[in-house]
């Protein structure tokens, strides 16, 4: 009997996305590692996923209220042209921009001013997903191995891959991650430990602490100074 998703779990989904009606927008290659109702993945789809089947293939439209909202008038802004240029920026339509840590898009530049919406690119459309559970992964056991395998080893540096030991105790709730001197302590491997801790202690409930045992040895270190 197939698995049936419950919140709190995490799956492995695969999906096609576009404009209801219109163009793709997203669309997964290998599937991607979803902790169902964490807001991973825009509220409609997060909603849909529980109770669905493992190995389903299912479609659906989700409403804009669902999923980035309508568009809002009030959210577009007219920004004075030389406050781009006191940065080095020439604005054109249809750039990303980034205001005040706030990700925005021009939508015109005339007269001296430009046009800047901070609404969310989707925002106003139904969104339809093609999507298939491809796996439900319950078990703290499951879900530390499956943060293993898609934080530290997809997302993080390719390095990582079969080096990192990760084991959980049950009983005490410690997860270990043994890292050798053989893995260069760079951003890639600091960026992915960082989420990896956070997904662990965030999300699966049995999880209480993360035991990092990282190995340095002088050989190494020598190495990447003089590099």
């Amino acid at each position: 009997m197939a698995a049936v998703v419950s919140k709190g779990d995490f799956v492995e989904m695969s999906f096609t996305a576009s404009i209801a009606g219109g163009e793709v927008f997203e669309k997964t290659g290998k599937p991607l590692l979803i902790v169902v109702g964490a807001g991973q993945v825009i509220a409609g789809l997060d909603e849909l996923l529980v109770g669905t089947s493992e190995g389903v293939q299912k479609s659906a439209t989700i409403p804009k209220e669902k999923a980035f909202g309508e568009r809002k008038p009030e959210m577009v802004k007219l920004i004075p042209f030389n406050e781009f240029q006191k940065h080095g920026v020439s604005p054109v339509a249809g750039m990303p921009v980034d205001i005040d840590g706030v990700p925005a898009r021009v939508q015109s530049v005339s007269g001296g001013r430009v046009r800047i919406d901070f609404n969310p690119e989707l925002a106003g459309y139904d969104l339809h997903y093609d999507y298939k559970v491809e796996k439900v992964i319950s078990s703290p056991e499951a879900k530390v191995d499956a943060l293993k395998t898609h934080v530290l080893e997809k997302n993080g540096s390719a390095e990582l891959s079969g080096k990192v030991k990760v084991s959980f105790d049950k009983q005490t709730g410690v997860v270990t991650l043994t890292v050798p001197d053989s893995v260069a302590k760079n951003t890639d491997y600091l960026v992915a430990k960082t989420h990896f801790v956070a997904q662990a202690l965030g999300h699966v409930p049995e999880v209480k602490n993360v035991l990092v045992n990282e190995e340095y040895s002088k050989a190494n270190l020598k190495e990447e100074e003089s590099s």
